[in-house]
């Protein structure tokens, strides 16, 4: 239980960091992205407005906007981060503005091909951010070479990557050795609460031993009354109480596990077998439906006693009759115990695998329970991988139990 309870700490632990981290580096990489998209459309609408207008007047190359930003000396090839070019459409005619690109005309052909069948006007090309503007009867396309900053994002969203799995390999590594710690205080109110059953199921043990010695000789010398069986029963629902719990405790701590092979269909029969003479006496017609040869790994004497707790609700609680089933499906072992009940209700009933759990119904009815068996089975379960789960349903109390 407790190393259940470590592992779900650090589960829970690293997926909270992993989010937050995620969560984090996720908003900045696209922020940086968005970022460089627009700064990249601010320039392609200033490069835009400058072929549209500035360079049709005159000879003379203007003054470049942004102080420059975009200037390049005779025969020398332009920057990286300023490389641009625009091609103009009208009909089938393009004509271009390579002045500040070392983009053949071929290719830029290819790219305006390209954008002029998209629907956004702004967006990527490769590494190029576009400008696509209708004009008249023309379209302008500016083109700007965004390479250089699409690497360095490219970079730093790798290396942010990187960072987060370090950092979450670090976190795991504290939260793996500061676990043992924080969990510490509960395994110790664990151990000692388990301590404290088994010591006080053995300290029980004796003074109810006597008490059901000298009741059985009161009965002798005295005579039979409703006084000594009104004791005799109680000292067989404490004895039955003591042994639930001891046997709980053993379960949960996981020390009585011991898997073999075996005829899982075998055993269940014959624990139903034991039942008859129980299920006849208090009149409960009972239905055994079984599949032969269905072997399962696991503690035999553990789910002979999950059959026994099965068992003994039903005769405990079923009204006139029940129906037990064991089949294997697909690879799967899937066990029904059904049974009529007083004011079952419908839908879920996940409680009554909670300890000492007894509904109203129940103590109304006046039959002997304490709340430990089905908690007792749904730990048997549990500790061989499978899954217990109980409704209600017209009437009928299920218990469906899956391997």
């Amino acid at each position: 239980m407790i190393k259940k309870l470590r592992i779900k700490l650090i589960g829970i632990a690293m997926l909270s960091v992993a989010v937050v981290l995620a969560t984090i580096f996720t908003a900045v990489n696209i922020m940086n992205f968005a970022y460089i998209a627009n700064d990249a459309d601010n320039l392609t609408q200033t490069i835009f407005i400058r072929s549209l207008v500035i360079e049709p007047h005159g000879s003379e190359r203007p003054e470049e906007p942004n102080g420059g930003r975009f200037s390049v000396e005779p025969d020398k090839k332009p920057p990286a981060e300023t490389r641009y070019f625009v091609v103009t459409v009208s009909g089938s005619e393009f004509s271009y503005n390579l002045d500040f690109s070392d983009t053949e005309k071929e290719n830029a052909t290819q790219m305006a091909l390209g954008v002029l069948g998209k629907k956004n006007k702004v967006g990527y090309y490769g590494n190029y951010r576009y400008r696509k503007v209708d004009v008249l009867s023309m379209t302008v396309i500016v083109f700007l070479d965004r390479s250089q900053q699409l690497s360095t994002a490219e970079t730093f969203l790798v290396y942010s990557i990187i960072i987060a799995l370090v950092g979450l390999l670090i976190i795991f590594a504290a939260i793996v050795a500061l676990s043992s710690k924080i969990v510490k205080p509960i395994a110790d109110n664990y151990e000692k609460q388990r301590m404290f059953i088994t010591d006080a199921g053995h300290e029980l043990k004796t003074p109810l031993t006597i008490i059901s010695a000298n009741n059985e000789l009161i009965a002798l010398e005295y005579g039979e009354n409703d006084s000594t069986r009104a004791i005799e029963k109680q000292v067989e629902r404490m004895n039955s109480l003591v042994k639930n719990l001891t046997a709980l405790a053993k379960i949960e701590e996981g020390g009585l596990l011991v898997k073999n092979e075996f005829s899982l269909s075998g055993a269940f029969k014959e624990v139903a077998e034991n039942y008859e003479a129980v299920f006849e006496k208090r009149g409960i017609s009972v239905e055994i439906i079984a599949d032969e040869e269905v072997n399962f790994v696991g503690d035999e004497n553990l789910f002979r006693q999950l059959f026994a707790i099965l068992f003994d609700n039903v005769a405990k609680y079923s009204v006139s009759e029940a129906k037990a089933t064991l089949k294997k499906v697909g690879g799967k072992i899937r066990i029904n115990v059904q049974n009529d009940a007083a004011c079952v209700k419908d839908g879920d009933m996940k409680e009554v695998f909670e300890r000492f759990y007894r509904s109203a119904e129940s103590r109304a009815s006046g039959v002997e329970g304490s709340g430990i068996g089905l908690s007792a089975a749904r730990e048997i379960v549990a500790l061989h991988g499978g899954k217990i789960s109980a409704c209600g349903k017209d009437g009928k109390f299920n218990i469906d139990v899956n391997l």
